[in-house]
């Protein structure tokens, strides 16, 4: 169905029906509540991996994306690993899945065997088996619907292999194959923006990035892509794997978010940085092309502390995303205490070059349904990033922190 919005690509994309399909243990509105999971990650480790390593998919600065193929109620998709040598653990090479409608955990895409601690060629990125190096994956986790080519349960999108000097380009994971099933999207794209070997370029003198940042756009049927550190382009990537460069939303973003208004046709840049600068949004008209910096009015998302006792701006680690149903971006603060639900709301009129206003929540417990469950909001140990996720099945955001405790689930 063609959408009446300002955005031409557009495609509405119809979920079912949450309010007749929302299981019962979803909280009403301005609760959360644990996922009544069976099982846990570490239940399902592979036998070439130990049950502690399956940490490193939620520790090691890592992503979520949720796959609407894999069950009628979806899955969310955890992947990422990296600092094997430094963190004592072996890359992990899987994808982990937290189906909806079993309740249950699976380890997909997994290695026939393990790989040595770091034997991975410097050139492809591989190990001997051609399998990838799993990095941070930071917020450059996305799904490739299987009506756009993903598996029969959908793909898996990992954007790059930040802060490594493997090769920078998009590998996917069909999460119907337990074992392996892994490819790489065959990038194209205008002269320079794809390089040798497969490769993505942000700057004009230089191949690769930095830490990704992504977001879905699901009617022009691809992702748009950015890094933080000095670049000149912000890339997006089709579903065939066509590149097209456009001006860097922002050139030089110290820690950022993006996050994309379809019906309006904005992408925005939640921009970071330090207390003493303005805290801004960068937001470009995807219709007119031009770009401009707007305020946040109100409470704005606390900073985050770092280990030396200092304040940074760190929109990333929210899990900052646009929901249209509730007509606000959204988002995890961790940092205030207790944690809350941040929201960022639109003006009425102008939303491309008026400021934003922002607001905090904080939820309360599901005693009633989930009386034994936790009463704290969980947070991931090197921040959420997009381990925070709005279930469009569910109504809800979902977030799994821990391979030893239950996902939890929140109603705004």
């Amino acid at each position: 169905m063609q959408s009446s919005s300002s955005n031409p690509f557009r495609v509405e994309i119809q979920a079912a029906n949450p309010s007749a399909n929302r299981p019962n243990w979803v909280p009403p509105a301005g609760y959360f509540a644990d996922v009544p999971v069976l099982n846990y990650p570490t239940d399902v480790a592979p036998s070439i991996y130990s049950a502690s390593d399956m940490n490193a998919i939620f520790d090691h600065w890592t992503a979520s994306a949720v796959l609407y193929d894999f069950s009628p109620l979806g899955a969310q998709v955890f992947q990422g690993a990296g600092h094997e040598t430094s963190l004592g653990s072996p890359n992990l090479q899987l994808t982990l899945a937290l189906n909806f409608s079993t309740l249950l955990w699976s380890a997909q895409n997994v290695p026939v065997a393990a790989n040595p601690l770091s034997s991975f060629s410097a050139a492809s990125g591989t190990a001997p088996d051609g399998t990838p190096y799993n990095g941070h994956t930071y917020l450059g986790l996305q799904e490739m619907p299987k009506l756009w080519g993903g598996g029969p349960k959908g793909s898996v999108v990992q954007m790059m292999t930040a802060g490594s000097s493997y090769r920078q380009t998009v590998h996917l994971a069909d999460v119907s194959m337990k074992n392996n099933g892994y490819s790489e999207l065959t990038l194209t794209g205008q002269t320079g923006a794809v390089v040798a070997n497969n490769q993505l370029k942000f700057s004009a003198n230089s191949v690769g990035g930095s830490y990704p940042t992504s977001v879905q756009d699901n009617g022009r049927h691809g992702w748009w892509l950015d890094v933080n550190a000095t670049h000149d382009y912000t890339l997006f990537i089709s579903k065939t794997g066509m590149v097209t460069q456009y001006p860097a939303i922002h050139g030089n973003n110290e820690y950022a978010s993006l996050v994309l208004w379809e019906a309006k046709n904005l992408l925005i840049m939640i921009n970071g940085g330090t207390p003493g600068v303005a805290r801004s949004m960068i937001i470009r008209d995807l219709t007119t092309g031009t770009t401009k910096a707007v305020d946040m009015i109100g409470q704005v998302p606390s900073g985050i502390k770092l280990p030396d006792g200092t304040y940074q701006y760190r929109p990333e680690l929210l899990g900052l995303q646009w929901v249209e149903e509730l007509g606000a971006i959204v988002g995890l603060d961790m940092q205030t205490s207790p944690p809350t639900i941040c929201k960022i709301v639109p003006p009425a009129i102008n939303p491309a070059t008026s400021g934003w206003s922002a607001s905090a929540m904080q939820l309360t417990h599901w005693d009633q349904g989930d009386p034994s469950g936790s009463n704290t909001i969980r947070g991931a140990v090197n921040g959420n990033f997009s381990k925070f996720r709005w279930v469009k099945t569910l109504g809800a955001f979902v977030v799994a922190t821990s391979s030893t405790s239950k996902p939890q689930v929140f109603s705004v």
